[in-house]
Formats: structure tokens, sequence, C-alpha cells
């Protein structure tokens, strides 16, 4: 920068000048010399022009903050919106991968018909949280596991394109049995939620 300051500058900036003439727009007087530090004030419509910026920016993270709930409200919902406590099961199969995801996990398993073919099914479960609060770990949930599942199926009971459900508890090949569901999303009070018990 050399004698001048421009609008570009933002409020207040420390600024070496290398001769500032009488005549330059900056207004700062005869000429201070070379390598002079000055403080420049960049004016009222540069300082417009930053407040508008910083509006603009609050208004965008205010709506990324509410979109991102709304998400995350929408995708969480209560267990008779998807499931059907007139329809419990209890399959036995094998785990075949487990999602650790927002805001419900999902065990993936293998159950074995009667004519031997394989019929593939989704456990919705609750929160990775909830699942490692309540000890069902990457380490426990491991593909190729024996398991069997307690839960609900899901309003959909054509199994199209897989059978879905809510796990309740899920019980291993050593007869340990871990809570899977979520607490207080309405699922029926069958004795599986540790909360109930208390």
């Amino acid at each position: 920068m050399s004698g001048s300051v421009d609008d570009t500058l933002p409020y207040l900036t420390l600024v070496t000048i290398r001769e500032i003439r009488a005549d330059s727009p900056s207004h700062f007087g005869p000429s201070i010399g070379k390598g002079a530090f000055v403080i420049a004030f960049a004016g009222r419509e540069h300082w417009r022009r930053g407040q508008l910026a910083t509006r603009r920016l609050l208004t965008f993270l205010v709506l990324a903050a509410a979109t991102a709930v709304s998400i995350n409200t929408h995708s969480h919902h209560a267990f008779s919106s998807e499931f059907d406590a007139d329809r419990p099961f209890e399959l036995r199969g094998t785990i075949t991968r487990v999602e650790w995801i927002n805001p419900h996990s999902w065990v993936h398993v293998d159950v074995v018909l009667e004519d031997g073919s394989i019929q593939p099914w989704m456990m919705e479960g609750g929160t990775p949280n909830t699942l490692l609060r309540g000890g069902l770990t990457r380490k426990i949930l491991l593909p190729g596991t024996e398991v069997i599942v307690r839960g609900y199926q899901s309003k959909d009971a054509d199994c199209e394109p897989l059978c879905r459900g809510s796990g309740r508890d899920i019980t291993f090949s050593d007869g340990r049995r871990i809570f899977m569901g979520s607490s207080g999303t309405g699922a029926p009070k069958d004795g599986a939620d540790p909360v109930e018990r208390d």
C-alpha cells in the first residue's frame, strides 16, 4: 500500500505508510514519511457493509441451526408411528452388520426360515449411546454372532424389501439378555426396558 487508504480496509487497520501526500484521499495531511505506522479508519460506508455481512452471517447460522434441529426432530419418531404393538416377534439369527447411527441404531440379522431360506431383518435399537450404556458394544455386536431378538414388527408386514422391527432386547448364546430399545417412545411396557422395572 503506498500513499492511500482504499475502501476495502477493515474498520480499523494499522498500516505502514510509504508516503502520504497532502492531496491523497486518506486525509492524513502532509507527508508523514516512509515507514510510519498510522491507524486508518475505513469510513462509514465500509462499516455499514461489515454490519450487513455480520447480519447475513448470523441469519445463516440461525437458519442452519434451526434446520439441524428440525431434521433431528423429524427423524426421531414415536413407536406407534412405525411399529405394531400387536405383532410381537422372537427371532433367532446371525448378526450380519450393525449401523451405529443417530437417532436409532440398526442391528441387521439373517434369520433361517423353516424351508432353509434366509430372511434378512433390520432391528431398530436405541441411540448408539443408549446401547453402549446398556452394555451393547462393538465388541459384543459382531457379525456372525448368534442372537435371539425380541421385539415388534413394523406396520409394513410384507417384509419388502426386508423385514423391519423394533428390537426390545437381545439375548446371546451365553444367556445374557440386554435391552436394546429406546425408553419413552411409546413402546409397549413388556418388562424389557430397565426403566420400567424401577
